[in-house]
């Protein structure tokens, strides 16, 4: 397990040099980005006393299990002080309903690749929603209901599975040999590649996702990651 300082405000949290979690510093404490596997709970127990903040808020990407194997432990540890947060439309793929909403395209998604926490959200959150300096992106493709963030603060970008940089930087579902499952695992491709020029119109700084190291030029790597998936 590591752990790094991207940005001013970002801490960058890996576990088996496979997933990545992300803690944020603002002025009220900490917000935790994903939890990713539940083995990552040691890595980010050590950030947070190492910060000597404390974490007040959790948002979840989307409700891949990967992404939130270790709330339940987290939110039992830390009780009810903890704001937990999800997408409206996460929140019922959570409770294991996986019926399509109006216009979504068939079919529904892969059950099999989701998390059912017995933690309930605490706040639902929509497209531009802020959640302390972060605004919400909706970016649905990798799921419906995922989104990402940014930071307003210096634009770094959070995008748990919407891209991935791992072996190369990618829209989600577009396959990388080196790391497949994201793509395996996405519901609708062309949603995805919407998603990903949507984010290229932020213009970020740099781009933190779930699977693979920060980028640092990432408007740049954003744009070709669409060319190829177009």
């Amino acid at each position: 397990m590591t752990a790094s300082r991207s940005a001013s405000n970002v801490v960058q949290i890996t576990y088996r040099r496979l997933f990545n979690c992300y803690l944020v510093v603002e002025d009220d404490g900490l917000t935790l980005i994903d939890t990713g596997p539940a083995g990552a709970l040691p890595a980010i127990r050590a950030e947070l006393t190492r910060l000597r903040k404390p974490l007040r808020r959790v948002l979840l990407t989307h409700a891949h299990g990967d992404h939130l194997g270790g709330l339940d432990r987290l939110v039992d540890e830390l009780g009810g002080e903890l704001e937990v947060i999800v997408a409206r439309r996460a929140a019922p793929l959570l409770a294991a309903d996986f019926a399509l909403c109006d216009g979504e395209p068939a079919p529904e998604p892969k059950q099999r690749n989701y998390g059912h926490p017995r933690t309930k959200p605490t706040r639902l959150v929509d497209d531009q929603d802020m959640a302390g300096s972060l605004k919400v992106i909706a970016t649905p493709g990798h799921t419906p209901g995922h989104i990402s963030v940014i930071d307003t603060r210096d634009r770094t970008l959070i995008a748990g599975d919407a891209i991935t940089t791992l072996g190369r930087v990618a829209v989600s579902g577009d396959l990388v040999w080196r790391w497949p499952f994201p793509a395996l695992s996405t519901w609708n491709q062309q949603l995805a590649l919407q998603s990903a020029r949507r984010l290229l119109d932020e213009e970020p700084v740099r781009l933190a996702t779930g699977h693979g190291p920060i980028v640092h030029d990432a408007t740049s790597a954003l744009a070709l990651a669409v060319a190829r998936a177009t």
